[in-house]
């Protein structure tokens, strides 16, 4: 019974000795050394979450600046606006239409605020992308040159790919949705309301507009920002798809320029 049980044990110790373990050679193949496919597919997976890592990372931080880099305007509660526009002489109608402009006013100052602000985070981290996938892409890019595609281990080849894709994939969406663009015109547009805002305001406090003239009555200083708020009712989001960079072209000139770099000098 006793040399049952010992058998028995043995039979487990050995079972659990025996368990598959990942092995060295299940991602580098010791004949060549270069990495499997399931070592393929671990480096690029790693690469993939570095890269998403840092997008959430940066687009924390932008997100934490956002107010800091755009000083995006608050909007005056309906107690503070009731207040400046106490000692102006109109009539309630009068009244409720200049507090109606001034709502519209506030509320295009927020919403253009937000756009401008959505574009300069994006625009942040595409920059980032670029310029971090560029110095990782351009040092692998070296060392493959020096060694030739053939020659060169085919880890180092994986990360040039994906750190070369990353380049053209946030520069695509740089130049697809114009980004530096649609930062400039809601900029444009939401300096402009934020001016028209201190207009009205001044103009409640001494019936003046930004000239210096004196418009008497209200009536036509409602007329006068009817006219500005038409002026300035645009819609600033471009789009430009023929922008999009063909990745096959890309890969081909940089192998051209590789093979180039990698031949060797002959003298004659």
């Amino acid at each position: 019974m006793q040399t049952e049980v010992n058998s028995a044990a043995a039979v487990d110790a050995k079972s659990s000795q025996t368990a598959p373990l990942p092995q060295r050679g299940q991602f580098i193949s010791p004949k060549n050394h270069q990495p499997t496919l399931l070592g393929h597919i671990v480096i690029s997976t790693s690469l993939v979450l570095g890269i998403c890592l840092s997008y959430a990372l940066m687009f924390w931080f932008a997100g934490t600046k956002q107010n800091e880099w755009l000083s995006v305007t608050s909007s005056l509660e309906e107690k503070a606006v009731n207040t400046a526009i106490a000692n102006l002489p109109t009539k309630p109608a009068e009244k409720a239409r200049l507090i109606d402009q001034f709502d519209q006013i506030q509320d295009r100052i927020q919403k253009h605020g937000s756009v401008m602000g959505f574009f300069y985070k994006q625009y942040y981290i595409s920059l980032s992308m670029i310029c971090g996938g560029s110095v990782i892409a351009s040092i692998c890019l070296f060392f493959i040159s020096k060694s030739g595609w053939e020659r060169v281990n085919n880890a180092l080849i994986n990360i040039f790919i994906v750190s070369s894709s990353t380049v053209i994939l946030y520069g695509n969406i740089s130049l697809v949705f114009k980004q530096e663009e649609n930062i400039k015109d809601n900029q444009a547009l939401y300096l402009s309301y934020f001016a028209l805002r201190n207009e009205m305001l001044s103009y409640w406090a001494t019936q003046q507009v930004s000239t210096g003239d004196t418009i008497v009555p209200a009536a036509k200083f409602i007329h006068y920002m009817d006219g500005r708020l038409q002026e300035l009712s645009q819609i600033r989001l471009g789009f430009d798809a023929t922008g999009i960079t063909d990745l096959g072209d890309q890969m081909k000139q940089l192998d051209g320029s590789s093979q180039k770099q990698a031949q060797p000098n002959v003298k004659k």
